[in-house]
């Protein structure tokens, strides 16, 4: 049976990215999120290109229900899962709604490590599957002004890195990939204004989607998204946490 690239929050961005490239590559696909409309669109704008298999799932991640259900219906069909699905909140911890808080905590770690947690054991069993995490730049340092946002991707990053050792030996690979800024909807949600800084480092989706793909295939554990995104890893190495973190307050500070 011919398996199937799992996509979450496929409906834009990079995860509409990703599904156009694995297209291209002639994988069939699973593309769930919450709006289905777009997942329509989607869907029929990669069959007028590719003669791809294309399901659509529509889930809210955020609801246990849909995610045993999103699981139950895909798990023997898939061999590559990227989670994608996730979203950012700026502005001072305590002047969010924890409600929004709960939300992004409910779909940055609890979704995906629910998925990760069920599409690993299928494919150690099977030795053979690939898990793609998206974490973030901002999973290295701590992040004054999207504190929640910050801590999550360092859970994904953490995670991911811990599974990727635990996976070789079953032939399962699994990478955290750490895009900085990314010219996606992500800044609807984090606001509508971004730093110098996010600027000067902000790459395209599909560029962020291409490297990605690279990088899985060699199986790199920790697949950071460009050379300008290396060398701020190298920086922030050096400098130490204290000066990095301080840093952050600057940028995310200078955007409320």
């Amino acid at each position: 049976m011919e398996k199937y690239v799992l996509i979450t929050g496929a409906s834009s961005g990079l995860g509409a990215d990703f599904a156009r490239r694995y297209a291209q590559e002639g994988r069939n696909l699973i593309l769930t999120a919450r709006r289905y409309d777009r997942l329509v669109d989607l869907k029929l704008e990669i069959q007028s290109k590719s003669a791809v298999d294309i399901r659509i799932i529509q889930a809210d991640l955020t609801l246990l229900e849909d995610r045993n259900r999103l699981i139950e219906e895909t798990l023997s069909e898939v061999d590559l899962l990227i989670n994608n699905a996730g979203f950012g909140i700026g502005g001072e911890f305590e002047a969010t709604s924890y409600t929004r808080v709960q939300r992004m905590i409910d779909v940055n770690i609890s979704a995906l490590t629910h998925l990760s947690h069920a599409f690993l054991t299928q494919m150690k069993q099977q030795r053979h599957g690939t898990i793609i995490n998206i974490a973030s730049m901002a999973g290295f340092i701590a992040g004054p002004y999207m504190a929640a946002y910050y801590a999550s991707k360092a859970y994904v990053l953490s995670l991911s890195e811990a599974l990727h050792e635990e996976a070789l030996p079953f032939g399962v690979k699994v990478i955290a990939v750490c895009p900085g800024p990314t010219l996606t909807e992500f800044f609807d949600h984090t606001g509508e204004n971004r730093a110098l800084a996010q600027n000067v480092f902000l790459m395209q989706s599909k560029d962020v989607v291409d490297m990605a793909m690279r990088d899985a295939k060699r199986n790199k554990a920790i697949a950071v998204s460009g050379i300008r995104n290396m060398l701020l890893r190298g920086l922030t190495s050096l400098f130490g946490r204290r000066i990095a973190r301080k840093s952050v307050a600057k940028i995310q500070g200078s955007r409320q």
